[in-house]
């Protein structure tokens, strides 16, 4: 009797013996022939792994990560063959306008060329060599200008189409992170994080442009199923594994990459054998439609492994894009909370998810406030203190001190602040500093040049205050000051000098050690050299202003208007983070953001006529509607009139009385916030002023 012996498979068809014996691959070639999705007009078979990778529409072929990948960015600001920047990557259905990502084009006349620009040194305008540090800067006026032209262009471009498509998840946030870009782009930075900002820009510039055409375009065209759209060489493509994913992305237009084991290499026609695109040895990726190279090599010290796993997996795209936006996100805010004066030079203001849950006042009541002083503030036996002065007596924090220096503030809100004066010298220890100077300490002094010296001397420090918020680069979370601190700090920019036996002299050496200790040069590149400081050039809004010069109260109100509008950005933000400590904290700051123009670091002075401080109703509308978004989300109690919906023109059929119904909302929101502020942080609350 025979003995049957099972059939031995056949042998794995290798890179290696694919070369050697072409007809492996390409036996049933018939080109010039049509083809159909499942066949190749191009073919590669994958090292020994026993893969091949097959293409009806594109006569080259990329090779697949098929195995575990460490998803890093690279020292070019990319992620290497991870980036659907630069290669095809695994198809998402729910994150499909990434294979429609335009490739990189070596075009002049490129619509989007800007998007591959690699920046240069001479693209970097590094500050006044006198001033008190090096290593700081802004990018040249040229290129800065070509790209808020640029990312405006594809902004106006994806707003020409329908109220659905806008609404797209990725719309949103794609706009909302571009006008985020643009304004953190004006920032004083390191040249490294200003070209870093730069190519966060072009990534989301080039994802957005994709999204709007794969929802316009290629959406529409997966609906038509009986018709064929010749290929776009130009957009970037996608690996599939799926015969019918295959398919759609075919008849769309859309290049695609099919990969399959090589035991079906028997029955497939593939026209032409080729080698696949992949990485090199020495960490290079070709380009597809251009002479370039992508230089995928490691920066130094390495960037964070983002995601770790299986290359198909949607979580690597979420894992990439988060890390993105951390790149640029508003770090400070990370983890806030109160407990954050600082105390000493070393001390920063270290964030934690505890505070106190004393309430001071009624965050939902109106009027003036009954006096009840905290128990911690008792003592069985106190002195008597002497009668305060007039000017002391003024200097309460909840009341506006109206001065030609002093721009005025918001009716509304200055009402709402005023409620609390009785608390004024009853206070707790605060539990938040102050991000920038208090407003009021530069202009509370009796003496006008005491003002002007405050005013000049911040704007000595401000360009490395408005870098330390706004850099990820800057160190760990920015100290907050307290009053005093802040004034000596002051004192230090303007040269004054004081025994080192007294109190002050003490106090004045530790804003010092602070202030040397306030840039971590190994992070941001930006070294100071406090030596300078006293005799540092000084410009405002484009004027430069000689030590010699005196400030006039117009361009006091200027500054002080900016350090106010910016407080209030940033402790918005932080009662925000406070109150809702385990919010998505990405989509809070998109959130938020539409409660001002521009940045919380950026203030644009052309626009007085938007913005919570404008002077007219129809400048702040928009904004209180966002302001009220955002206070409907914080935790009760809270107003009834919050759990509503904010008035709109339709429901009245008098202007005069939605224009009641509005003011009565920002009453509301007024009284609430600066309620909600001195429960959470034992202080007043810096409020909008009026547009200067």
């Amino acid at each position: 009797m025979l003995t049957r012996h099972p059939k031995s498979p056949p042998p794995l068809i290798t890179a290696a013996l694919a070369l050697k014996e072409p007809e492996l691959v390409t036996h049933s070639a018939k080109p010039g022939a049509p083809l159909r999705s499942f066949e190749g007009l191009a073919g590669a078979v994958i090292g020994d792994l026993g893969y091949f990778v097959t293409s009806p529409n594109m006569d080259v072929v990329y090779s697949p990560s098929l195995q575990m990948c460490k998803t890093r960015m690279r020292r070019d600001l990319h992620f290497g063959k991870d980036d659907p920047l630069f290669f095809p990557q695994p198809f998402h259905a729910s994150v499909g306008h990434l294979a429609v990502i335009p490739v990189p084009s070596a075009l002049p006349d490129h619509e989007l060329k800007l998007a591959w620009y690699r920046p240069t040194n001479e693209d970097f305008l590094a500050h006044d060599q006198n001033k008190p540090w090096t290593g700081m800067g802004i990018l040249a006026p040229h290129l800065l200008n070509r790209l808020q032209q640029f990312g405006q262009r594809v902004l106006d471009d994806v707003l020409q189409c329908s109220d659905n498509v806008k609404q797209d998840y990725y719309m949103r946030h794609g706009r909302d992170h571009i006008r985020k870009l643009l304004y953190l782009l004006d920032l004083p930075a390191s040249r490294s994080e200003s070209f870093l900002r730069l190519a966060c820009l072009q990534r989301q510039c080039l994802e957005l442009h994709a999204r709007w055409k794969w929802l316009t375009l290629y959406t529409p065209r997966l609906r038509e199923v009986d018709h064929n759209f010749a290929v776009d060489r130009h957009v970037m493509g996608a690996f599939v594994d799926d015969l019918n994913a295959a398919h759609d992305l075919f008849r769309t237009g859309i290049p695609v990459w099919l990969i399959r084991h090589t035991r079906e290499l028997a029955t497939v026609r593939i026209d032409k054998l080729v080698d696949a695109i992949d990485e090199s040895a020495n960490h290079i990726i070709p380009l597809r439609d251009g002479p370039g190279l992508i230089d995928t090599r490691d920066e130094s010290p390495e960037h964070p492994i983002v995601y770790q796993g299986l290359t198909h997996k949607a979580e690597r795209y979420i894992a990439m894009a988060r890390y993105i936006a951390g790149l640029y996100s508003y770090s400070i805010f990370g983890n806030f909370a109160s407990s954050s004066t600082a105390s000493s030079s070393s001390s920063s203001s270290q964030p934690s998810l505890q505070k106190s849950s004393t309430s001071l006042v009624d965050p939902v009541g109106r009027g003036l406030v009954s006096i009840h002083a905290p128990s911690s503030r008792k003592k069985p036996y106190a002195k008597p203190k002497a009668k305060q002065s007039t000017q002391q007596e003024e200097r309460n924090k909840f009341q506006y001190h109206p001065n030609p220096f002093n721009p005025a503030v918001v009716p509304v809100w200055s009402e709402a602040q005023a409620e609390l004066a009785p608390l004024s010298t009853t206070l707790p220890t605060s539990e938040l500093g102050y991000f920038l100077p208090d407003p009021d300490m530069i202009i509370s002094s009796p003496n006008d040049e005491t003002k002007r010296r405050l005013a000049y001397s911040w704007l000595k420090l401000r360009e490395l205050f408005i870098f330390r918020l706004s850099s990820r680069h800057a160190g760990s979370v920015p100290t907050l000051l307290r009053n005093q601190q802040w004034r000596h700090l002051l004192a230090v920019a303007s040269g004054i000098r004081y025994s080192t036996d007294t109190e002050s002299g003490r106090k004045h050496e530790e804003m010092r050690k602070l202030l040397a200790e306030y840039v971590d040069e190994t992070r941001s590149g930006i070294r100071l050299k406090l030596e300078n400081l006293s005799s540092a050039p000084v410009t405002w809004r484009g004027t430069d202003f000689a030590v010699s010069d005196e400030l006039s109260p117009r361009v006091v109100q200027e500054i002080v208007w900016e350090i106010a509008e910016v407080s209030f950005r940033l402790e918005l933000m932080a009662l925000d983070r406070s109150l809702l400590p385990h919010a998505d904290w990405e989509q809070r700051q998109s959130v938020l953001g539409d409660c001002w123009l521009g940045s919380p670091f950026h203030i644009d002075f052309s626009t007085t006529n938007s913005g919570l401080g404008a002077s007219n109703l129809n400048g702040r509308f928009p904004h209180l509607q966002s302001l009220f978004q955002v206070m409907k989300q914080w935790p009760d109690p809270k107003p009834i009139l919050l759990d509503g919906v904010f008035p709109s023109r339709s429901q009245f059929t008098h202007g005069n009385d939605f224009e009641q119904a509005v003011v009565q909302v920002e009453e509301t929101i007024a009284r609430f916030y600066v309620r909600t502020f001195l429960n959470t942080f034992k202080r007043p609350a810096t409020i909008p002023r009026l547009h200067v």
